[in-house]
């Protein structure tokens, strides 16, 4: 993630600084990676941001879990709108990794209710 954020950040991106904090806030108004959180209920969370190159958001939807858990199970959904030339290449580039780095990033987190 770090050469990535190296590189897209000199064509205009947004880059969020790394956080070492593996504990995430999840309400309305707060933020995580590339993510202001927009809608929370019990079933799912939306986030997303907007830059000049794309517009983006996901659903985050969490399945019920069994009392004493302590994992959880769950879905995304990802919508993405390139806003350039420049953010359709973009995408056109990293979707084919989306279905690894989502996962990837997910577990890096220790979501608390």
């Amino acid at each position: 993630m770090q050469v990535r954020n190296r590189v897209v950040q000199k064509i205009g991106f947004t880059v969020q600084p790394a956080s070492k904090s593996k504990q995430l806030e999840v309400a309305v108004g707060s933020s995580a990676g590339p993510f202001t959180f927009t809608e929370v209920t019990d079933e799912h969370v939306i986030g997303g941001h907007k830059d000049r190159h794309i517009e983006f958001s996901s659903k985050f939807v969490v399945a019920a879990t069994e009392e004493g858990s302590t994992s959880a199970r769950g879905g995304i959904e990802t919508h993405a709108q390139p806003q350039s030339a420049v953010g359709k290449v973009y995408l056109t580039c990293i979707w084919p990794f989306h279905k690894a780095l989502v996962p990837y990033m997910l577990r890096q987190v220790d979501i608390k209710p």
